[in-house]
């Protein structure tokens, strides 16, 4: 049997001229316009998914959202993909949404013998009444931004119809796809005699496709697979209500099928998964004999279906459902599916192998369950599990990463994620932490100074502004950039918008040679010319705040999450706390992250004589002051780059005697003259600057060669 695994659902072509809709100029999925591609809804309802891996390796994953229930008129498909075997997948992108009165609905996907992805789903109104299916095809699913065809209708000749399993290939050659129709409208549920099964078979490799077969169950059916069995027949499998699966065979290659009939694998009323393996034996995955859907279980056949073992238990828990999946080149099975829609909403993957379904447990040594695709950004209204206890300095590199990851598996999220730019983002847990410096620290930092030529203005401003020290406490975990924003990702988004940088509008910089600026003299530093030479893996300077926050507006509609900054009359821009979208950390999550479980001068200790091993400072990155992200040691929680190399812009404004009132995090308020916190020291200046308590400020318009920033995103 050709293409192992590859799973079953529905395409088909009524004419030649729906044929060539196919091929019809491709777009990026990762370049939305209100034209093209829909915005991702408010997601209170998701489920039902589908997955395909190419054989380079690339994971994808498709499913339908919106809500608050199914059916909803603003039901959108979505779609995200995995580079790194599913530890961490994109940010969900919209597929198709609502349009003229219909929803999109239960997608699913199929890599086709010609190496071409297919997204393919169903459309119907907002009253589940099925209108047709629809698809979109990506030629080259392993690009490196992948493109898809523009939506278009795939039919045959039945006038109404929908699908929910994907194709397969048979020995012959040819394409057989599982379909549930009818001659005249009908409800997606439960439709009883109204609603039929079927193939739908193509000798042309899906150009046309001709429709066999009009089964019924005695009360209703919907979502049949299909398997080719060893004689040569072909067997329908159908979920019905009656607890059980039905069933029905073909002789001649699904021209026509024998009645539908009952058959002894029990299944509650839920979708199942049935596939062939590359040994030959069936994968059935279900709920084996419970009544509900729970304990998602995946079982192996040795006599084509005759008898099934006991298996392997994928998930336990309640509201688990409507598994998909593949087995790979090398033998390693993927699952996905669905649980507790309307709460947690989880997309949950499994992958294990053929010998640990047969063990009944792991015995490969390669069984992952549970691992999160993506959720819902609410807990269930159904679970009773309790977040992990936020952490409370001092802890060390091993608690903090142990503290990370009890908030990824609360939070069903990855420790470590990318974003579309590839910007690398860690779990940051909430806890409390002394902010500031003792008065033995501000001593001992004064002590330090007369090495480094420290300015009065400075010494003033470390007696003055790091103390008194207060307890201050973060109290919801947040997503924060490992590394400050890059050259290559500023390159992008200045790109994609032609934005010019405040350095390029007053035509004047900044920096520390050879040309200072002034008023009267223009040196014509920016972004790409910051004063010294640069690539693209270093961080981007000569950036104001007024950029970074446009920049952050920018990813955030990019990425179809909520813009957290809007226009202000008194300051340019004004926070919205609650956007999801990105922002510039506050300055007490700043120090916080920044400290990582320390109460020491630096995140590695007290003494300065150590930062060169950890920061850039002082000129000690040589001829190019700015080196690139992440090429010295990280701290406890993983992030690079926190002392030296760039200062960052923070959101707060900068009030030198702050802590003498503190009211725990400052989120911004409005002092008439609004000065922005720059924090973590940088290349130019010496060690005391990159202390984990040191503050520096800036105007909003500032623009230096030494000034950066780095993303950080709620939770």
């Amino acid at each position: 049997m050709k293409n192992v695994l590859v799973g079953l659902s529905l395409l088909f072509f009524a004419t030649s001229a729906v044929a060539q809709q196919a091929t019809a100029q491709p777009r990026s999925i990762n370049a939305p316009t209100a034209n093209r591609e829909p915005a991702v809804p408010l997601r209170t309802w998701q489920g039902i998914p589908g997955l395909e891996r190419t054989a380079k390796g690339r994971v994808f994953v498709s499913w339908f959202t919106g809500g608050p229930k199914e059916p909803a008129p603003e039901n959108t498909v979505l779609l995200c993909y995995s580079d790194d075997g599913g530890a961490t997948f994109t940010l969900p992108r919209a597929m198709a949404g609502p349009r003229d009165g219909s929803r999109a609905f239960d997608p699913t996907l199929w890599i086709d013998p010609l190496g071409r992805l297919w997204y393919i789903f169903n459309r119907g109104n907002k009253d589940a009444a099925v209108h047709g299916v629809q698809a979109r095809i990506c030629n080259d699913p392993d690009a490196k931004t992948p493109v898809f065809g523009t939506e278009f209708r795939v039919g045959y000749d039945a006038p109404y119809s929908f699908r929910m399993n994907k194709p397969t290939v048979l020995s012959t050659g040819e394409w057989i796809m599982p379909v549930t129709h009818a001659a005249e409208p009908i409800h997606e549920w439960f439709a009883g005699p109204k609603q039929l099964q079927g193939v739908g078979i193509s000798t042309d490799q899906g150009k046309s496709w001709k429709l066999h077969g009009s089964l019924q169950a005695p009360n209703w059916a919907l979502e049949c697979m299909i398997i080719e069995l060893r004689d040569g027949r072909l067997r329908l499998l159908t979920r019905t209500g009656g607890g059980f699966l039905w069933e029905s065979y073909s002789t001649d290659r699904g021209r026509s099928w024998s009645a539908a009939q009952a058959n002894k694998i029990a299944n509650p009323g839920s979708r199942f998964f049935i596939r062939r393996l590359s040994s030959g034996n069936l994968l059935l995955v279900n709920h084996y004999n419970f009544k509900g859907r729970s304990h998602l279980t995946a079982r192996l056949s040795t006599d084509d279906g005759a008898n099934w073992n006991e298996g392997l238990l994928l998930d336990e828990r309640s509201g688990v459902s409507y598994p998909d999946g593949v087995q790979d080149a090398d033998g390693l099975i993927w699952i996905v599916y669905d649980r507790d829609r309307k709460g947690a909403g989880e997309i949950l993957l499994a992958k294990f192998r053929e010998a640990d379904v047969a063990a009944g447990k792991d015995v490969s040594g390669v069984v992952n369950l549970k691992r999160v695709v993506d959720k819902l950004g609410k807990p269930s209204a159904n679970t009773t599990q309790t977040a992990p206890p936020p952490v409370r300095v001092p802890f060390d590199a091993r608690q903090a990463r142990a503290a990370q990851e009890a908030w990824a598996s609360h939070l069903g999220l990855p420790v470590e994620s990318k974003n579309s730019l590839q910007i690398k983002f860690v779990i940051i847990p909430p806890g409390e932490f002394p902010m500031g410096s003792t008065d033995a620290q501000v001593v001992q930092a004064l002590k330090w100074s007369d090495p480094f030529r420290m300015n009065e203005n400075t010494r003033n401003r470390i007696r003055e502004t790091e103390r008194p020290q207060h307890k201050v406490t973060i109290e919801q975990p947040f997503l924060l950039a490992t590394t400050e924003v890059t050259i290559g990702q500023f390159r992008q988004f200045v790109a994609e918008t032609k934005y010019v940088t405040e350095a390029e509008v007053f035509g004047n910089a900044n920096a520390a040679g050879p040309s200072p600026s002034t008023e009267v003299k223009k040196n014509g530093f920016d972004w790409r010319n910051p004063g010294y030479a640069q690539i693209e893996e270093d961080a981007v300077s000569q950036v104001t705040w007024n950029d970074a926050v446009v920049f952050c507006n920018w990813l955030s509609r990019r990425e179809k999450l909520r813009p957290s900054y809007e226009r202000n009359e008194k300051t340019g821009w004004r926070l919205l706390p609650d956007a999801d979208g990105y922002r510039l950390p506050t300055e007490a999550r700043w120090e916080y992250a920044c400290r990582a479980g320390t109460t020491t001068q630096y995140s590695f200790g007290d003494d300065p004589g150590e930062l060169e091993k950890y920061g850039w400072f002082l000129l000690k990155s040589g001829s190019n002051p700015v080196r690139k992200v992440g090429s010295k040691p990280a701290n406890p929680f993983g992030l690079y780059d926190m002392h030296g190399n760039l200062f960052e812009w923070c959101e707060d404004f900068y009030e030198a005697r702050r802590y003498d009132n503190p009211d725990g995090e400052n989120t911004g308020g409005v002092p008439d003259d609004p000065p922005r916190v720059l924090r973590g020291g940088d290349w130019y200046g010496n060690a005391l600057r990159c202390r984990s308590a040191f503050r520096g400020y800036g105007a909003q318009s500032t623009r230096s060669d030494d000034v950066g920033f780095r993303l950080m995103r709620p939770l």
